[in-house]
């Protein structure tokens, strides 16, 4: 019993559609079959329905920027009257060592990951992609990394300090700080997993071979595979090999007997 989608290109489009958003009746039954099995049909099918995986990544890169911006000029602790940028660079001692010590690394890590990848996002937007293929694949692990050591020293303040008299780490800015680090933290990562081999395979047209390795998913076409697919569908359609398909390739020697046998 043949599948619905070798009837025609309409049935085609309809059960990818199908198997891309929900179940379908014949294989490939979901989305990740579908990428595995037909990856091109797949990319057909996300941008015949204008889906953009790359802002699914890039939302990460703006919330990390944002969060930037605001843990550095908005204070959230009991101490209004300093920025919390000229806090920190001031006060790496004492009471709050760990607690500043965790704001400065929390912006080295959001500079690193999130201002850069911001970067290479709007590059690619306007230009090469390249660098925001390479780049998102580098922030699944510097998230990963970065993101949880700013969490780990603002808990290393809380258990030195608790609540005492002294030093009160749920009122001098700690516990915001701790709650939205481990929010961007879980969301980068986990939209970088989940999301990034389909990012590549929404370049894939565009880089070609320059995709070709450790950033390149298992199931990813390479141009030789590109031209072989297309080869299969002349020949299924017009019943024939393309005349240059054919032709084999005349090795230096052979070429070198040729231009002997004119003379």
């Amino acid at each position: 019993m043949n599948a619905d989608a070798l009837t025609n290109e309409y049935e085609y489009f309809a059960e990818l559609s199908e198997a891309y958003f929900w179940r379908n009746d014949f294989f490939p039954f979901n989305r990740n079959q579908l990428y595995e099995y037909d990856p091109m049909g797949a990319e057909m099918i996300r941008t015949g329905w204008g889906i953009t995986i790359d802002y699914k990544i890039a939302v990460t890169t703006w919330i990390g920027v944002i969060w930037l911006f605001i843990s550095m000029f908005v204070q959230m602790g009991n101490n209004t009257q300093d920025l919390p940028v000229s806090r920190v660079f001031s006060g790496l001692t004492g009471n709050y060592f760990w607690l500043h010590l965790a704001f400065l690394m929390e912006w080295i890590a959001l500079i690193i990951v999130a201002v850069v990848e911001f970067i290479a996002w709007l590059v690619a937007m306007f230009g090469d992609p390249m660098f925001f293929v390479i780049y998102a694949y580098i922030s699944l692990w510097g998230s990963a990394i970065l993101y949880i050591l700013p969490v780990i020293m603002i808990i290393i303040h809380s258990i030195n300090h608790g609540t005492s008299n002294t030093v009160n780490w749920t009122t001098d800015g700690g516990l915001p700080h701790l709650i939205i680090d481990i929010f961007i933290w879980l969301i980068t990562g986990l939209f970088h997993y989940f999301f990034y081999p389909e990012l590549v395979i929404q370049y894939s047209q565009q880089l070609g071979d320059r995709l070709q390795g450790v950033f390149a998913p298992a199931n990813y076409i390479s141009d030789q595979e590109k031209r072989a697919v297309t080869t299969i569908y002349d020949v299924n359609n017009y019943g024939e090999v393309p005349q240059e398909s054919t032709n084999d390739v005349k090795t230096s020697t052979q070429k070198e007997e040729d231009e002997i046998s004119k003379w």
